[in-house]
């Protein structure tokens, strides 16, 4: 049985040479690398990970952070149009030479999104292969317009012809798709869970350490935290760290409130899962204010939940329909993102700070990476046997 994974992963280490570059996110880069390490220890030499060449270097293969190797293809990143026709191409050209040296062969392959950049190979060549996407954020995207619509809309006719599918909302394979489907959590790293294990907090007397990692956006509602700082006391300090199209707006605040907004800007995995475990309280909304807010609330989960549980500390969240059952027991909801109550909310919780003691259990044995990777790997050796 061969294994094809694929994706857009690279080594950890070399994702702030590329933050700013189009269809890069370092959560999704980290979660793709744990995904493949476990696919690895499962598979071994059978599997196979094509990826996106990044660097002006003309490499055709790279090394993973879990050992293995990616075939590394080229893109344009001019613009959009151009990168994303280029991955198209070269990703399908690579993936029918697999499908040639692996003729007689059992094949599954596994895709990061049902995007039809990753999904064309598979979906063309369904007889030849057991097809798995792993439904990240969501199947369709209400926001695009014109040719990225048109485009999008293929994401529809892909889930029809899937064997399975992996998600973080069930809502995402149920809605869309008849078909078996395995449930995950966004995974924590090994390295993660040992720094949380391990993490002295730092005492700081007379402040209030609100925590905020993640991109920079309206659909994050980072514009509406700005405002909620701005109206507590001076003893409550919001820290940010991320990326995105609102960073001046968040630059813009921190020069008004220097004493009240630290903004860190990019920063790794390492040093952001530290940010969250030094916060008195986290927070991580999704204001619903059109139709396409509403449709993320109810399949794009966010993997802030996850990382967030693992610091131990209290968390805010509005109550949508994506967040799991399972851990809305351990957050604080609220039912909107109006200001006045994510301010009072803020306020009720400061008042007995305790520490999430059942929650961050339940992260570190959950969302570890041996035990998501093998109900993953469990769940495609089921799906090959059918």
């Amino acid at each position: 049985m061969k294994c094809i994974f694929i994706g857009n992963p690279m080594l950890e280490s070399n994702t702030k040479k590329v933050q700013n570059k189009i269809h890069f996110s370092a959560a999704d880069n980290k979660a793709q690398n744990i995904l493949i390490k476990g696919l690895y220890e499962r598979y071994g030499s059978d599997l196979t990970v094509i990826s996106i060449n990044r660097n002006s270097k003309d490499r055709k293969v790279s090394k993973l952070d879990c050992g293995t190797k990616a075939i590394l293809v080229k893109c344009i990143e001019k613009n959009r149009i151009l990168y994303y026709l280029s991955i198209l191409r070269n990703i399908y050209k690579e993936y029918k030479k697999l499908l040639k040296q692996y003729n007689n062969e059992t094949i599954v392959t596994i895709t990061w999104g049902p995007s039809i950049f990753y999904c064309l190979g598979p979906m063309l060549n369904k007889r030849k292969t057991k097809f798995i996407p792993f439904i990240v954020t969501s199947v369709e995207y209400p926001e695009y317009k014109g040719l990225f619509k048109i485009i999008a809309n293929y994401n529809l006719k892909i889930m029809r012809k899937v064997d399975a599918s992996i998600t973080y909302v069930d809502a995402s394979a149920q809605d869309y798709t008849n078909k078996p489907y395995h449930h995950t959590y966004y995974t924590l790293s090994d390295t993660q869970i040992d720094i949380a294990t391990k993490f002295k907090k730092k005492i700081n007397k007379g402040k209030i350490n609100i925590g905020y990692s993640g991109q920079l956006t309206e659909v994050n509602g980072i514009d509406i935290l700005l405002k909620v700082i701005s109206v507590l006391p001076d003893n409550y300090v919001l820290n940010i760290c991320g990326k995105g199209p609102l960073e001046k707006l968040v630059l813009e605040y921190q020069k008004k409130y220097k004493n009240k907004i630290n903004y860190h800007g990019y920063l790794n995995i390492e040093e952001t899962t530290k940010l969250q475990l030094n916060s008195d309280i986290l927070i991580v909304i999704r204001p619903i204010i059109n139709d396409v807010t509403e449709y993320y609330s109810k399949y794009a989960a966010s993997a802030k939940l996850t990382e967030y549980l693992l610091s131990g500390n209290p968390i805010i969240t509005n109550d949508i329909p994506c967040i799991s059952e399972e851990i809305k027991k351990y957050l604080n909801l609220i039912p909107n993102c109006d200001v006045e109550i994510i301010v009072s909310e803020i306020k009720k919780v400061s008042k007995n700070l305790k520490k999430n003691v059942e929650g961050q259990k339940f992260a570190i044995e959950t969302f570890n990476e041996s035990y998501q990777n093998k109900k993953i790997c469990e769940f495609i050796d089921d799906i090959i046997k059918e």
